[in-house]
């Protein structure tokens, strides 16, 4: 039945597609449409909700040598280079270049003007506990990588992003090919697992899930992204979500820029629902108002899967959909989005409860008992954004420097949050850009956050006893100091009232650190 309904939903979805396919093929067929004779629309005034599939800064972040933009001037086409032509001669000290390892002596570029832009990143976590989890650990905890509270960790994190323009090698107009290939060393997930929460609190040291957190590198995106029209993408592969669902301007992205606690990045009901990487069909069709957003997901977390597509949708599916608008009350921007998340898995009861024997597999060997299950859940978010202040005018790519405030709100599964853990969930804060005169236009960012999740109503006694569980809180601060415009020193300071409250005898924990980031 779960695998029936997880095909229907990837045809309606592929159906939908494919209804908007044959006008726009004809067109493909024949000369370019109009507004693919303009600069790339996905490059420049970049979307938000693109912004999280590495589309950001790709095409301007670094110098393009002046050689390099003759060569693309003189091209059959006749266009003009779509990015700056910065001169060469400025500035490339490691002090003032925007990527730690430069231009390659031009490669970088030329490669970029061929059709392949890297961007890339190394994070560096140094956080430690105090308070969280009580030792000693019992066995099957400390199986799980629960090693107990006051705790200093390292955890190391890079990602490499290859954005191929695949109209440049054959391929359909302003079609994009991503490639992201990370890896994780040090202690996978840093102290987060000894505060008792269950959203992690250093959320990027858990990506890629990877416990052994050996160095080797994983798939985390191989996906196109085809438009068909300027209303409508499509989005085809293997997809890293964080940064993509329920993003906002203060508090997303992937814990490696902004806030750190999964809680204060996105709706904190998306764990342990959504996985952080699996296989997407999805379509997003952006609106002069805002965009709408549809997606079918693989319920499977496919973090250290390479190709292995033969079993996809095997464990079920998920379907996610999203509204957003954006505003401009004030006269100052802002965006408000709702969205919903279906997963149609057979989950584990919250109540735990047994099954009289025989178990449906194997009749002859029932093993260890077996408990009631759940076969779908869902989520219903909300978040917004709204400048406070801004500093001036939106530069070239559209972004306005400035503070404001977000929040965000949700429900689970009847506002009971069983199977999901967690029932519903309130947040808010602060953040943007410093505030500081002498810090303004430089990359500063900071953030005050504040969220609150309330756990399930519906824990039986076997979870009661083991966990304790509890309603959940988090309180963070954090303020990114740009040392170059390529290395960023974040300290991070948080208090964590975990969910599981009997791990930690009901205290709470105190998170502090540093988190360094180095863009490559």
């Amino acid at each position: 039945m779960s695998r029936a309904i997880s095909r229907t939903c990837l045809a309606l979805l592929l159906a939908a597609m494919a209804g908007l396919v044959p006008a726009w093929g004809q067109e493909l067929a024949g000369d370019v449409p109009e507004w693919g004779q303009e600069d790339d629309y996905l490059v420049g005034d970049v979307p938000e909700w693109l912004e999280g599939y590495g589309y950001e800064d790709t095409h301007d972040d670094v110098p393009v040598p002046e050689v390099a933009s003759e060569r693309r001037e003189g091209d059959s086409g006749g266009t003009a280079p779509r990015t700056g032509t910065r001169s060469t001669r400025q500035c490339d000290c490691l002090r003032c270049r925007n990527r730690l390892t430069g231009d390659w002596c031009g490669y970088r570029s030329c490669l970029q003007q061929g059709g392949i832009a890297y961007r890339g990143r190394v994070t560096q976590f140094f956080f430690g506990v105090g308070g969280g989890v009580n030792p000693p650990v019992p066995d099957q905890l400390a199986a799980l990588g629960i090693a107990g509270g006051d705790q200093f960790e390292y955890t190391g994190n890079s990602r490499h992003d290859f954005l191929v323009d695949l109209d440049k090698f054959g391929g359909l107009p302003h079609s994009k090919f991503l490639v992201t290939l990370e890896n994780i060393w040090g202690r996978w997930g840093n102290v987060s697992f000894e505060t008792g929460a269950l959203q992690p609190p250093v959320f990027s040291a858990v990506m890629p899930v990877d416990p052994e957190a050996e160095g080797i590198p994983r798939l985390t995106n191989f996906v196109l992204l085809q438009p068909l029209s300027e209303q409508f993408i499509v989005t085809v592969g293997k997809t890293r979500l964080p940064g993509v669902a329920d993003n906002n301007i203060f508090a997303g992205g992937d814990g490696t820029d902004q806030f750190l606690n999964q809680a204060l990045i996105a709706n904190p009901l998306f764990v342990p629902v959504l996985p952080i990487t699996t296989f997407v069909v999805g379509a997003v069709m952006p609106q002069e108002w805002g965009h709408i957003g549809l997606t079918v997901l693989d319920a499977r977390d496919r973090s250290t899967d390479y190709f292995q597509f033969g079993d996809l949708f095997a464990e079920g599916a998920m379907v996610f959909g999203q509204v957003q608008v954006d505003t401009n009350f004030f006269n100052r921007p802002g965006e408000h989005h709702v969205g919903g998340l279906y997963k149609n898995v057979d989950q584990q009861d919250l109540s735990f409860t047994p099954l009289p024997p025989p178990y449906p597999v194997p009749p002859d060997d029932p093993g260890p008992p077996q408990f009631l299950t759940r076969p779908e859940s869902y989520v219903i978010f909300y978040g917004f954004d709204q400048y406070v202040i801004t500093f001036g005018p939106p530069n070239a790519r559209g972004k306005t420097e400035g503070w404001g405030v977000f929040g965000r709100a949700g429900i689970a599964d009847d506002a009971t949050g069983n199977p999901n853990f967690s029932a519903w969930t309130v947040s808010g804060g602060i953040g943007g850009n410093s505030a500081l005169r002498s810090r303004r236009g430089k990359g500063d960012r900071f953030g005050l956050g504040y969220s609150y999740i309330g756990a399930s109503t519906e824990f039986g006694p076997i979870p009661q006893f083991l966990f304790g569980p509890r309603d959940a809180q988090v309180l963070e601060l954090y303020y990114r100091y740009k040392l170059t415009p390529a290395i960023e020193l974040t300290p991070d300071v948080q208090w964590v009232s975990g969910l599981l409250g009997g791990l930690t005898d009901g205290d709470d924990a105190i998170v502090a650190g540093f988190r360094l980031n180095m863009q490559l």
